[in-house]
C-alpha cells in the first residue's frame, strides 16, 4: 500500500487548465511548429509521448498563463492539440484541444451579444 505506481504519480502531477488558461496557452503556442499526430492519436494523461514527437520547452507566455506547466515541455500536433509532458519521462500531464479553446471564445461572443442588447436598447 505504501508503493506508488508511475500512473499514480502521473495523476498527481496532472495539469488541468481552466478554459481561459487553455485559450491563453494555445494562443501562445501559435508560432510552435505542428507535428504529425499519426504516431500519437488521442493522447491521454499518463501516456508516454513517442520519441518521434519532439517536445519543446514551454514558451514563457504559455508558462505565464499556466504556471503549473512552466517546468514541462509541450508539443503541438496537426490535429490542433497541445500536449504538456514531463521533459524527462515524456509522460503526458495535460492535453489541450484547440476545439476546447473555441468554447472559451464562445463566452466572449456571449459578451458581444449582451453588448448588442444594450445597443438595441439605446436605439429605442
Amino acid at each position: 500500500m505504501a508503493q506508488t505506481t508511475s500512473s499514480d504519480s502521473s495523476m498527481q502531477n496532472q495539469i488541468n487548465p481552466s478554459s481561459d488558461q487553455s485559450k491563453s496557452v494555445f494562443d501562445s503556442l501559435r508560432g510552435l511548429a505542428t507535428q504529425s499526430s499519426s504516431s500519437f492519436m488521442n493522447p491521454s494523461v499518463g501516456d508516454t509521448v513517442p520519441d518521434d514527437v519532439e517536445l519543446q520547452p514551454m514558451p514563457n507566455a504559455a508558462a505565464d498563463a499556466l504556471p503549473a506547466a512552466k517546468d514541462h515541455h509541450v508539443a503541438k500536433t496537426d490535429d490542433d492539440t497541445a500536449i504538456i509532458a514531463h521533459p524527462e519521462t515524456r509522460k503526458v500531464l495535460g492535453v489541450i484541444s484547440g476545439s476546447d479553446t473555441t468554447a472559451s471564445t464562445g463566452g466572449d461572443s456571449d459578451a458581444s451579444t449582451a453588448g448588442s442588447d444594450t445597443d438595441s436598447d439605446s436605439n429605442n
